[in-house]
């Protein structure tokens, strides 16, 4: 932890999300993780959290309190979602690379985004933003209309990276939301393929085979 030097920062409990609906974390619970610095410093096996309502990297120390790493000076960072093995040891199932965009739209140019599919001279890559907003409790709306609760909802974005090396914003996961936004021969080969797009990994893995072909 203490490779991360001047780069970070002490964080008191924070308890401005208790009893709140809805989670600020991409992952609500620390996960290992490494944090690349963009002056070449590497931070391994740190336990890791991100908040992508108030943009901030949490890393967890050995005494159990948190510190908040300046996502300025990070270059990327990798969360690992991990199981234990048969072993008892535990045995990375997931890895969610966080990264910033090369040439992003101007709404997002500071913005960390997951990496869901790329590769080295691709011509399609997909990346999604997370986001979260937050909903205040309306108590006084008439007998069992209100919300009596505050709410922190998750209202991530998708991003398509195009052959011309444009983004285009996908509105949700689907085969019309897909064929809207690709090359118009990608588009009718996409129709051909009569694949059914119903969710994020779905997506994933029909951007990964456009890619391919």
């Amino acid at each position: 932890m203490g490779r991360l030097g001047s780069f970070s920062m002490a964080v008191p409990f924070d308890n401005r999300y208790i009893g709140m609906k809805g989670t600020p974390y991409t992952v609500p619970r620390w996960l290992p993780g490494t944090i690349y610095m963009r002056r070449g410093i590497q931070a391994s096996d740190l336990p890791l959290k991100y908040d992508s309502f108030g943009q901030r990297l949490l890393a967890l120390r050995p005494s159990k309190d948190s510190i908040m790493v300046d996502l300025n000076q990070i270059d990327k960072f990798v969360l690992r979602e991990t199981v234990p093995s048969s072993d008892g040891k535990p045995v990375v199932q997931t890895e969610r690379l966080y990264q910033r965009l090369e040439n992003p739209p101007a709404a997002i140019r500071d913005s960390f985004v997951e990496v869901l599919y790329a590769r080295d001279n691709g011509k399609y890559a997909l990346y999604k933003l997370p986001r979260k907003i937050f909903i205040k409790s309306q108590p006084d709306q008439g007998y069992n209309s209100g919300r009596d609760y505050n709410e922190i909802m998750d209202v991530s974005e998708l991003y398509l990276k195009l052959p011309s090396g444009t983004l285009a914003k996908l509105a949700k996961p689907g085969n019309k939301q897909l064929e809207a936004v690709l090359p118009k021969e990608e588009a009718e080969r996409l129709k051909a393929l009569k694949l059914n797009i119903k969710s994020e990994d779905d997506l994933r893995k029909v951007v990964a085979q456009l890619d391919t072909k």
